[in-house]
């Protein structure tokens, strides 16, 4: 698979079948960690016009993602590696739900979805 460099924290694939494998996912994360963000994605999707966007996160630990939406779009998670707290809000800013989450081994919740913008 061919990757293209967006920034340091975002790559895309150029290649007209997308594969990601062992290889693909330990870049990301070493990536991840020589980052201020403290992540790194490769993106599936085409282009960020696209309208369905997909793609592998990696996330150094300790790294923190703002409360977000996107209203009018779904969303979902699945947990390669690792483990993750993923905290939902109302629109007051009153936690709704925390949704602990670690890969298959870990007997942990995997994966979720949502369509609502939580």
């Amino acid at each position: 698979m061919t990757l293209v460099s967006i920034n340091e924290e975002v790559f895309y694939s150029r290649s007209p079948i997308v594969t990601v494998g062992q290889e693909d996912v330990a870049l990301i994360n070493k990536k991840a960690g020589e980052t201020a963000g403290m992540r790194c994605r490769i993106c599936t999707h085409r282009d960020p016009g696209s309208n369905l966007h997909e793609m592998f996160i990696a996330l150094a630990k300790g790294s923190y993602i703002h409360p977000h939406s996107h209203p009018g779009k779904a969303e979902s998670v699945h947990i390669i590696s690792g483990e993750v707290d993923i905290v939902f809000f109302d629109k007051q800013g009153e936690i709704v739900s925390v949704c602990r989450m670690g890969d298959y081994s870990t007997g942990s919740i995997f994966y979720y979805r949502i369509e609502e913008p939580v």
